[in-house]
């Protein structure tokens, strides 16, 4: 089988890590994130202070050596707050979790339009917690949330992609992350699920794209850790 190419958004984060070491085996894997992660075979480190066009222009001139197309293009950047209206850190929080969840979504998506090869798969990250509607306590999380969702169901109707294209919204539960942890320090952890069994579940839904024609729309936004058919 041939070698096939990934561009993975968020590849340094605690869920990125993860999806870097169950694709490096048989995919070759840029990774683009703030810091660096060596154990892809491309990483692309970025600086947030710069604009987000002038990140893709760079993210464009570092693959140019790496690959022109890529099979699959998934976003697992993204970033968790609560905090309710009364808050005083609504604002920055939402500003935050509008850039990492929903801005690094755009790129994503932006840069599948342009590198993804046809019947190519793209995959962004929502969440299951805020998928039908949002928190009290985690507002501007599940606004930015609601807007990658939105992205996800605008993108899968979109002739601007690639021919074929499947797009997937992954909608897993609470991951267990050291910052979950601090957010929600009196949880039961061993509910949570593990970042390495999300990992392990992408790399099938890479090869088949069987779940992203499931629907007329050729979307999918389904929670993969779907209790009924998987133990983790």
């Amino acid at each position: 089988m041939a070698t096939r190419n990934l561009l993975l958004l968020g590849g340094s984060g605690n869920l990125g890590r993860e999806v870097v070491r169950a694709f490096a085996k048989r995919w070759r894997v840029a990774s683009v994130d703030v810091r660096a992660n060596n154990e892809a075979a491309k990483s692309i480190t970025l600086s947030t202070s710069r604009p987000v066009s002038e990140q893709a222009n760079e993210i464009r001139n570092q693959l140019t050596s790496f690959s022109p197309r890529f099979d699959a293009v998934i976003s697992v950047a993204g970033g968790f707050t609560m905090e309710n209206i009364k808050d005083q850190s609504l604002f920055a929080n939402y500003e935050r979790m509008s850039q990492v969840n929903v801005v690094s979504s755009l790129l994503a998506a932006h840069l599948a339009s342009e590198l993804l090869v046809s019947n190519g798969l793209l995959v962004l990250t929502g969440a299951a917690g805020v998928f039908k509607e949002g928190h009290p306590a985690m507002i501007a999380y599940s606004l930015a949330k609601a807007s990658v969702h939105t992205l996800a169901r605008t993108l899968a109707k979109s002739s601007e992609l690639p021919s074929g294209t499947s797009v997937v919204t992954i909608l897993p539960e609470v991951m267990d992350t050291p910052e979950n942890r601090a957010a929600m320090p009196n949880e039961d952890f061993n509910k949570w699920v593990k970042t390495d069994k999300v990992a392990a579940l992408l790399r099938p839904v890479s090869y088949t794209h069987l779940r992203a024609h499931e629907t007329p729309e050729h979307l999918v936004c389904r929670l993969l850790l779907e209790k009924k058919k998987l133990t983790l």
